[in-house]
């Protein structure tokens, strides 16, 4: 779940970047077309990054004196304490009901948008013949979605009106809105998505006032109607085009001079910030030699008796199947046990970290000591604890007291050790 939202944490970026980069360099261009396609480019670009691999050509330096301390301690430092697993649990849930109300918040404002969509064909009372579809209805500001062309009710409307919003049906703007709702759905949370909105919908009417008013001759009457429209304008829907909030930026692109050809150079901006995004979030993989260790070679020496004072004499249980299954389940026995006094020392049998001291059912109270190299050592019927989760120990280092607790029949250690998961004899590492 952490893995899915740090994939939207990555695309989220790299979208806002791509953004912030077309607003300085871009936005002002009268490359209509161009703008609008880096704007809709910007989606699936900043979808498919994460996916993307590294910069090859890129050599990460070898620093094997910077690696070499960290061999031992790389599978200790993967072991995360009970604390942190359960903190890190509450975040991920906290940041997927986060992520799931404002989810469900956007789905519902697509849902009553469409909505109030459908009650409005619903209450057409008549219908005009032009070269598209033409509704009226009981709206105050003329807007077309997809096809459709919604007309006040009883209202003369200018030609070029119904010419502006041909064109948007020409340049088949209404997906351009539809893509970008699909993507709000799973990035609401991302502050910029409002001006990204806003620039689509201005680029969208640029082009379709470039279209009505290309002809020069057309050009004062289309401003003089621009000008006209009331400055008290509220959309009647969200998916109306006709709008005041970029009103006077539409005036002024239209009485813009064209800008200069060579200026194309500047839509190669977008590709240099994908080539740096993919140096600065992507690391080559580097893979150090002296982190192969040869199997034949045993990385840890010999662990040290987990008892102190006591030795392999007093084992009086050794590993492997046993004959007594109401004591080991299945017949197994998985470490040995070792006689002792009651309060006897027991002591690390290695250098490590202890990620778990506490009373756990048949095992009474336990120690478990993760090590280097994917050892871990177990000690179980403990009488008491003296270190506490999350300790570094050191070899021979006094851990706990001898006990009887859990499932014991008298006083005893039971001792294991396991690699990489499995249990393995620990006679055979035993010093």
């Amino acid at each position: 779940m952490i893995s899915f939202f740090a994939y939207l944490l990555e695309a989220g970026v790299v979208f806002s970047i791509l953004f912030l980069v077309y607003r300085i360099g871009l936005a002002q261009l009268t490359f209509y077309s161009w703008n609008r396609a880096i704007l809709l480019a910007m989606i699936p670009i900043s979808l498919v990054f994460p996916f993307l691999p590294a910069i090859g050509w890129i050599s990460t330096p070898s620093l094997p004196e910077l690696w070499e301390p960290m061999v031992g301690l790389h599978e200790s430092v993967t072991v995360q304490s009970p604390i942190s697993s359960q903190n890190a649990g509450r975040f991920g849930m906290l940041l997927f009901l986060a992520f799931t109300c404002g989810f469900i918040w956007r789905v519902l404002m697509l849902v009553l948008e469409h909505h109030r969509l459908w009650r409005l064909r619903s209450t057409i009372k008549s219908s005009d013949t032009y070269d598209h579809k033409v509704y009226r209805a009981p709206i105050d500001r003329v807007f077309a979605y997809f096809n459709t062309i919604y007309i006040p009710e009883d209202a003369v409307i200018d030609p070029l009106v119904l010419a502006h919003e041909k064109a948007h049906i020409r340049l088949r703007h209404s997906y351009d809105l539809v893509l970008f709702e699909m993507y709000q759905l799973f990035f609401w949370w991302n502050p910029l998505l409002m001006g990204y909105r806003k620039s689509l919908k201005s680029v969208q009417e640029f082009q379709a006032d470039a279209l009505v008013a290309g002809d020069t001759q057309v050009l004062p009457e289309y401003l003089e109607l621009l000008m006209g429209v009331s400055q008290d304008f509220r959309p009647q829907t969200g998916l109306s085009y006709f709008s005041q909030p970029v009103m006077l930026q539409r005036v002024r692109m239209l009485c813009k001079t064209p800008s200069n050809p060579n200026h194309k150079w500047r839509y190669l901006l977008p590709a240099l910030v994908v080539l740096v995004c993919l140096l600065g979030f992507k690391s080559p993989v580097y893979v150090s030699p002296m982190v192969v260790i040869p199997e034949s070679v045993d990385p840890l020496p010999p662990f040290s008796f987990p008892l102190l004072g006591a030795n392999r004499d007093q084992i009086s249980s050794t590993f492997g199947v046993k004959s007594k299954r109401h004591v080991h389940k299945n017949g197994f026995h998985g470490g040995i046990d070792i006689r002792a006094k009651l309060g006897s020392p027991v002591v690390a049998a290695a250098d490590g970290i202890v990620i778990k001291a506490v009373e756990q059912g048949n095992w009474g109270k336990l120690i478990i000591i993760s090590h280097a190299n994917g050892f871990e050592t177990w000690y179980a019927h403990l009488d008491a604890f003296d270190i506490k989760n999350g300790q570094s120990v050191s070899q021979g280092e006094r851990i706990g007291k001898a006990g009887e607790t859990g499932l014991a029949t008298g006083p005893h250690l039971h001792f294991e050790i396991k690699r990489n998961g499995e249990r393995v004899d620990p006679l055979d590492y035993l010093e």
